[in-house]
């Protein structure tokens, strides 16, 4: 964060909360916001905070603020669901200060399986009186007025083809998912509840086998409660928690809802679509100081996802691409060099660990430059060759084709059903592409509940 922003929020949370900013120290990981911890020292002793900050102007197509974000934390103040006391927001910045919360998100590095297992017990319970809440007694006025699950899920895709539409580079794939997803809308079932819309392990706090809080409530909205069922199948195959098959059973023993497939299909594809319009609007955006190189090989990760779980509704076969490998670049020499000194010379000299993340985070980067060296011309000929015999006509290079197949998509002169299995092949030669950065991310799915 440039100086002088980082001297606007200490003295802002100094002059709030009427104390000495002692530690104001970026953390490593989030999304798109900004995380840092904040240690306050006043008259009645010391205070640990927790400061969300975005340094971008918000999107007039995003509704999505920290000042909605601390709305919904409010209103869930006393609800049962454990939430971080929000201390202030700022009246100007993107930025929310609360309470720091004891424990750690970290869920894959547990060691334990039973502690794993109890923790997701609890996070169940949690989920599930989240979703018996009656959004009409929360104070949640930036959110809709509260109506039928269909004219939500609906509302909610609106949005999302708006930030796509109006801050992103088009792209088939989303624009496909976008047109099954409105013609595929699940009927109703039952009222609506207020969502997370980005739950399940790494989204909770916990200590010694307890949950302490669930964080990260951007993309909370009203909602079908399936959704979070899919994020949470979305978060198992990033880091897969003890039976995913046992955690549905047992959200539907406790609320009496029955997850039924078809209808966590629907709001897997959702999920995904949301991850990838988030990604290419990253893409298009100016450079935020990202996690770049990790947020690679997740972003592919949830392309595959998004390609798969597409074709599979589509009535496609989902199977393995085995195609020749292409040549070696003339240049993987000069990666390989990249690689060893970042490796051997600057990463051990780096003590920093938001600077260590980073560095790695560089060598993720010149691996998959290393890739688009060796793959890219290969999978563009393929995938140009695919498109061309799906659209009928010659493209004048690979960019035209994708544009042809992403106008005929939103007109609806191709289906869906006709692109999916093109969309997929692309996609299954993008992973292959980059496989060295995806590492075991590029062998997963999602599994079956």
């Amino acid at each position: 964060m440039p100086g002088e922003r980082s001297e606007v929020l200490r003295s802002w949370i100094a002059a709030e909360t009427r104390s000495e900013v002692v530690r104001f120290q970026r953390r490593p990981g989030g999304g798109r916001r900004q995380a840092f911890e904040v240690e306050l020292r006043g008259s009645d002793g010391a205070r640990a905070c927790f400061l969300r900050f975005d340094p971008l102007p918000l999107s007039p197509s995003d509704p999505y603020s920290l000042r909605r974000e601390a709305e919904v934390y409010r209103a869930l103040a006393g609800s049962g669901v454990p939430v971080a006391e929000v201390i202030a927001v700022h009246p100007e910045l993107q930025a929310v200060l609360l309470a720091a919360m004891p424990g750690v998100a970290a869920f894959a590095t547990i060691a334990d399986p039973a502690v794993q297992s109890r923790l997701m017990e609890q996070f169940c319970e949690r989920l599930v009186a989240l979703h018996a809440l009656d959004p009409r007694a929360l104070e949640l006025p930036s959110l809709a007025p509260v109506g039928t699950i269909r004219n939500h899920v609906l509302g909610e895709l609106a949005i999302w083809e708006s930030l796509y539409r109006n801050d992103a580079t088009a792209d088939p794939l989303l624009t496909a998912a976008f047109r099954w997803l409105r013609d595929n809308v699940p009927d109703d079932d039952g009222r609506p509840s207020l969502v997370q819309g980005d739950t399940g392990p790494g989204n909770f706090m916990h200590e010694d086998g307890r949950i302490t809080a669930f964080v990260d409530w951007e993309f909370a909205h009203l909602g079908d409660p399936v959704e979070d069922i899919a994020w949470v199948s979305c978060r198992s195959a990033q880091e897969p928690p003890p039976d995913l098959r046992g955690f549905c059973e047992g959200y539907g023993r406790r609320s009496g809802r029955t997850i039924e497939p078809e209808r966590l299909r629907y709001f897997q594809i959702f999920v995904e679509l949301r991850i990838g319009v988030l990604y290419a609007r990253r893409r298009a955006a100016e450079p935020a100081g990202g996690e770049v190189g990790n947020g690679l090989a997740f972003a592919y990760l949830h392309r595959k996802l998004l390609a798969e779980t597409l074709a599979r509704v589509c009535g496609a076969e989902v199977s393995l691409l085995v195609e020749p490998e292409p040549p070696p670049s003339e240049d993987d020499a000069l990666f390989r060099e990249a690689l060893s000194q970042l490796r051997d010379v600057v990463l051990p000299a780096v003590e920093d660990p938001f600077a260590r993340l980073r560095t790695k985070g560089l060598a993720r980067l010149v691996k998959y430059f290393a890739a688009v060296a060796r793959h890219r011309d290969d999978l563009r000929a393929r995938t140009r060759a695919d498109l061309e015999a799906l659209l009928g006509v010659r493209s004048a290079d690979f960019a035209a084709a994708k544009a042809e197949l992403e106008r005929r998509l939103a007109s609806g002169e191709t289906s869906v059903t006709d692109a999916a299995p093109i969309l997929l092949r692309e996609v299954q030669r993008e992973v292959r592409m980059c496989a060295d950065v995806m590492g075991v991310l590029a062998t997963r799915s999602f599994a079956v509940p």
